[in-house]
């Protein structure tokens, strides 16, 4: 029997990396997913490394199994139906990669603060390429409670606009629905007989998300979601969004202190100018804070 290639060679990197980002800080930090140095610093890299980094081993182990699961079929096929091979695979894979991490961009471009981590938007792709190309299957749902295929791609994709929303949760809901809907995309443009055979699917997996984009953009105050303020009211360390690694402790006076060192390394080196104004209201928040009474808790980078 044919091994699955490619997705076992992906499987791998991730493991590898992921390990290595679990035993290093610094790594993680420098290859992660962060708009600051992604807009500030043009560190386009990080589009890529940071859907090799996890935050946890069960935020890895879930990913490379559903990747696992899904990936073999579509690079090999299913026995009755031929999949798309390896180079196709590693597109779809990819592209559906940088597509949800551009949508965590898009959605997060004013908050150079956010952070994220994980391969989901990437295999979010696979698995709804799968679904497309390999129709009429039934989806093991936490791997345990089956669904039709078709109707986890529709709920998916409503849990994810829903998160977005709300943001009450430490997943990357916007990465998670940007990779699914390129690797939509992907299969489409694949394999184009798809939209004959399954037309109601696509068109209730892409429109949402259009007019959810259109409203986003243009009419952000009928879906709720106007400008967030730039330090919330319960935690000022920062955005909303900085947070690391899932079910790993919270920041601690440490970390505080290290971030605050960075900050005035980097004063020291090329002057107070050289911080942008979230940097500036960090520092100034740290410096009083850190005098005042150690401790304090931050956030964890959601997860993708």
């Amino acid at each position: 029997m044919q091994e699955p290639l490619v997705t076992l060679i992906l499987i791998v990197a991730n493991g590898l990396i992921s390990w290595q980002g679990f035993r290093d800080r610094a790594f993680l930090d420098k290859y992660m997913f962060h708009i600051g140095p992604i807009v500030a610093g043009k560190q386009y890299i990080r589009f890529l490394s940071s859907g090799f980094l996890h935050g946890s081993w069960g935020h890895l182990i879930f990913n490379m199994l559903t990747l696992y699961f899904f990936g073999g079929v579509v690079e090999l096929g299913d026995g009755a139906r031929e999949g798309i091979g390896a180079l196709a695979f590693i597109s779809v894979y990819l592209l559906s990669l940088i597509g949800g991490d551009m949508l965590a961009l898009l959605m997060h471009r004013n908050n150079h603060e956010y952070r994220a981590l994980g391969a989901s938007g990437a295999v979010s792709g696979i698995l709804f390429a799968a679904i497309l190309l390999f129709p009429g299957n039934t989806i093991l749902l936490f791997f345990v409670l089956p669904v039709p295929d078709w109707l986890f791609a529709v709920g998916y994709v409503g849990y994810s606009l829903y998160g977005m929303k709300t943001r009450t949760d430490n997943i990357g809901h916007e990465a998670h629905l940007g990779g699914a809907i390129t690797g939509a995309l992907a299969a489409l443009a694949l394999r184009p007989q798809i939209f004959e055979e399954r037309p109601v699917l696509f068109l209730s997996l892409t429109v949402p998300v259009i007019l959810f984009l259109l409203m986003y953009r243009y009419l952000p105050q009928l879906i709720g979601m106007g400008p967030r303020p730039l330090f919330s009211k319960k935690q000022r360390f920062g955005a909303d969004n900085i947070r690391y690694q899932e079910k790993k402790p919270d920041l601690t006076i440490r970390d505080y202190q290290a971030e605050l060192n960075r900050l005035l390394d980097k004063v020291s080196k090329s002057g107070i100018q050289s911080l942008t104004k979230s940097e500036k209201d960090k520092l100034d928040w740290l410096s009083k804070n850190l005098r005042q009474k150690p401790g304090g808790k931050g956030e964890r980078a959601p997860e993708q």
